[in-house]
């Protein structure tokens, strides 16, 4: 769980799934609307499911937000992409990547988060 701050400066607790695969980060824009960013001005992207067609596109607006990790007691700013669609927040590599060591062990089930942006 990560704490997605405000506006205002509260902290909202959201759970994110861990997506190695994914470049950015991704939320539903119920997010965006309670962390009070207004949706429209951030960066228009149009996201492509596996269709080419292009009623399964959705439209998406990336904003950077700050993210604070309790655990290790930091905060970090990285991009998020905020859906028109209801959908899991997704953890991606930019910006959450460059803080961490992911390592993922299939065999034992487990994921492995090494800290390394202050190393």
């Amino acid at each position: 769980m990560l704490l997605v701050n405000q506006t205002t400066g509260r902290e909202i607790p959201e759970w994110f799934l861990v997506d190695s695969g994914a470049d950015l980060s991704m939320a539903p824009r119920r997010l965006c609307d309670a962390l009070g960013l207004i949706w429209e001005e951030g960066e228009l992207i149009k996201l492509q499911e596996i269709s080419p067609r292009p009623e399964c596109s959705v439209p998406g607006r990336i904003h950077s937000v700050d993210v604070v990790v309790r655990e290790v007691d930091c905060q970090l700013r990285m991009p998020i992409c905020f859906t028109e669609c209801e959908s899991a927040s997704l953890l991606g590599r930019e910006g959450f990547f460059d803080a961490f060591v992911v390592a993922y062990d299939k065999p034992g089930r487990m994921t492995n988060f090494e800290f390394t942006l202050w190393n």
